[in-house]
């Protein structure tokens, strides 16, 4: 198996869990991974014959193969981003390091998430990255919160959406996004065939904004988690969400928590809460539930199926 992994250019995630594999065969395995560059996940718990210092090793070698390496600040860094300044609360990437990051992304074949979340990347930071991701066939999630990004970075962000066939997590809440990013990103939406997540809490979509989304929710087939607390949603826009998560089967959770849909807008949160719990019967049917008996996960889901599903799947539907 170790000689295997050496030539391996694929594989990304390997469970060995409680196999019965000595220090010795976990050791080959280091050194596979030393010359495999594409796994990044390997499961070794139960073997209890490895020593923890090979585990450790192991352990730090995938680690690192999940982070990229930004240089540190050099003098040029600091000529050319003065005005950069750190604070506990954020760090400002300066333009040079923006772009050292951009070339890493394009070059890297292992990273699977890029967490970049209270650094003010602005508009042209978030467009140079995502110029980068479009070369990047690994990575799964990209976290993006507080860093100022408004309609011009969400349209990057967007047209990675289109061509993207591997990210599932798009975190870009309390950013700046309004109704023209709304809509670019909801245009992603109808061509992506991947994202299961895409979080906009605290931005300024709208009504407008939501009945954009919900224009692509009626043709987007896998975005399972939708997020749209504090971005000032009316009662038009819980209507056309209302009417978009009708003609879809896959959406699970939609927070709509502290918008401004108001009492008039019950009647079509009921039926989003409706339509959810629809898309949720669906995926923990009877037959599916039975396919994987025995499994604990799926007996909980058994208990839950077996129930009335009294639980609202409607996450936060309150604009208190």
């Amino acid at each position: 198996m170790a000689e295997g992994l050496k030539a391996n250019s694929t594989l990304m995630d390997l469970d060995l869990g409680a196999n019965e594999i000595w220090d010795e065969g976990a050791k080959a395995l280091k050194e596979a991974l030393e010359q495999s560059s594409t796994l990044t996940d390997l499961n070794l718990e139960g073997n209890w014959r490895i020593d923890s210092a090979t585990k450790e090793a192991i352990e730090h070698l995938l680690q690192s193969r999940k982070m990229v390496q930004v240089p540190t600040s050099t003098q040029e860094d600091k000529e050319g981003e003065e005005g950069a300044q750190s604070s506990p609360e954020a760090f400002h990437l300066a333009k040079p390091r923006i772009k050292a990051l951009a070339q890493a992304l394009q070059q890297s074949s292992t990273l699977t998430e890029l967490d970049l979340e209270h650094n003010n990347l602005g508009d042209e930071g978030a467009k140079a990255l995502a110029q980068a991701v479009e070369q990047n066939s690994t990575l799964t999630g990209w976290y993006l919160a507080s860093n100022n990004i408004g309609d011009e970075g969400a349209k990057a962000l967007a047209e990675d959406l289109q061509q993207n066939s591997t990210l599932r997590d798009l975190h870009l809440a309390f950013n700046s996004i309004g109704l023209e990013g709304a809509k670019a990103l909801a245009e992603g939406l109808k061509q992506n065939s991947t994202l299961t997540k895409l979080v906009l809490m605290n931005n300024n979509i709208g009504d407008e904004g939501a009945k954009a989304l919900a224009e692509a929710l009626q043709q987007n087939s896998t975005l399972r988690d939708l997020h749209l607390a504090f971005n000032s949603i009316g009662l038009e826009g819980a209507k056309a969400l209302a009417e978009a998560v009708q003609q879809n089967s896959i959406l699970m959770n939609l927070d709509l928590n502290r918008n401004n849909i108001g009492d008039e807008g019950a009647k079509a949160l009921e039926m989003i809460k409706e339509a959810l719990r629809r898309n949720i019967w669906l995926e923990i049917s009877p037959q599916k539930i039975h396919a994987d008996e025995g499994d604990e996960g799926t007996e909980e889901l058994r208990r839950f199926h077996e129930s009335e599903c009294e639980e609202s799947p409607l996450n936060g539907t309150s604009d208190l």
